[in-house]
């Protein structure tokens, strides 16, 4: 029940952010912590720059839920 909980909160979710997001995370697991650092903050600032982000902050102002493309 739990189970089915979470992922309904992370289908809810941009798919995009969370593709960008997987990626990184892998990504990052075999490079220095520096570098690590350094690509999770390309890695931001590419997401801020994606429609979803845009939309995300949006919905959230306006009180409403997001519409993902």
């Amino acid at each position: 029940k739990e189970v089915n909980l979470i992922a309904k909160k992370i289908s809810n979710k941009s798919s995009l952010t969370l593709k960008i997001g997987k990626k990184a995370f892998y990504d990052q697991a075999e490079m220095k912590i520096v570098d690590a650092y350094n690509y999770a903050s390309d890695v931001m600032i590419k997401n801020m720059m994606e429609t979803d982000s845009e939309e995300g902050i949006k919905a959230f102002i306006e009180k409403r839920k997001p519409k993902w493309n």
